[in-house]
């Protein structure tokens, strides 16, 4: 089946609309680069007529910085412009960065529109396109900074239904960014550690339960090359046969456990020299999933 149309429509809830903009959201939770497109979406199929600037921004006022996770609707250098000259100062975010998580509100709920016309986002810029009232959704917070879906547009257009909208997605949003965050620190750890085994002077391999090579540095690579180990058919393989016999009776154990043994050059060969082992068996552990045990 096609996606539903993303249009906007008078009355609301827009379900089908809304439902199809839920995947978008997840979607762009496993791809930050589909933002853009998601919020282009979002502003086109539930704002009102000439409602069509949006931006998720995480900011702080002291030190004023600005990071932009998406925006739709801003020309080029826009976000450079705000994250450098209004971040953190403007009305506007002043007044949402009091506001628990959770809240949407109309702009005109918490300050007067005379405030804002007379800031210099308003004189400097906004101006141009008669833009002095915003929806905003307060998503999240990471120490000072403050995560807001933020939708600014003409003062004088009916925001009812986007606002019903909005509530219905905040929820979503929130959690699809701080699934991103979560996938991009875990990515950075999985880069540090692979950085860090390869630094080492002993060879470090993950396998499965049959011996399959998940990951092995560069060291292992070496033992490999001067034939103390080889894969066959993807499985790791000690020339040593004693130590593969420790190796394939740890692998088989039933509980976390651990050996230490030697890996000699000459099939095992005691007076050969030999390198030391360490190995250690964690078995899969079951977790709860919907429906049942895996």
């Amino acid at each position: 089946m096609s996606a539903p149309a993303v249009t906007s429509a008078e009355n609301g809830p827009p379900w089908a609309v809304l439902d199809h903009l839920i995947g978008r959201i997840y979607e762009s939770a496993l791809d930050p680069g589909q933002w853009d497109d998601t919020l282009t979406e979002i502003a086109t199929g539930l704002g009102p007529r000439d409602w069509d600037v949006a931006f998720l921004v995480w900011e702080k006022a002291q030190p004023a910085s600005a990071r932009f996770v998406g925006a739709t609707g801003l020309a080029p250098g826009v976000r450079e412009i705000y994250a450098s000259v209004y971040a953190g100062s403007n009305p506007w975010s002043r007044r949402i960065a009091a506001l628990p998580v959770g809240r949407v509100v109309d702009t005109d709920e918490i300050m007067q529109r005379e405030e804002f016309r007379a800031s210099p986002l308003y004189g400097d810029f906004l101006h141009r396109w008669g833009i002095e009232r915003a929806l905003a959704a307060v998503l999240d917070r990471q120490g000072i900074e403050r995560l807001a879906l933020v939708m600014p547009g003409p003062a004088e257009r009916p925001l009812e239904r986007l606002t019903r909208s909005l509530r219905a997605l905040a929820p979503h949003v929130q959690r699809a960014v701080r699934i991103s965050r979560r996938i991009a620190a875990a990515d950075v750890r999985a880069e540090a550690g692979a950085v860090a085994a390869d630094l080492a002077v002993c060879g470090i391999l993950t396998l499965t339960a049959d011996l399959t090579v998940i990951t092995a540095n560069r060291a292992a690579q070496s033992l490999a090359n001067e034939g103390l180990l080889r894969l066959d058919g993807g499985r790791l393989q000690f020339r040593d046969a004693a130590a593969q016999k420790r190796l394939i009776a740890l692998a088989l154990s039933d509980v976390a456990s651990s050996a230490t043994f030697s890996l000699h050059a000459d099939d095992g060969a005691e007076e050969a020299p030999g390198l030391a082992v360490l190995a250690a068996r964690l078995p899969r552990r079951e977790h709860a999933v919907l429906g049942g045990w895996a």
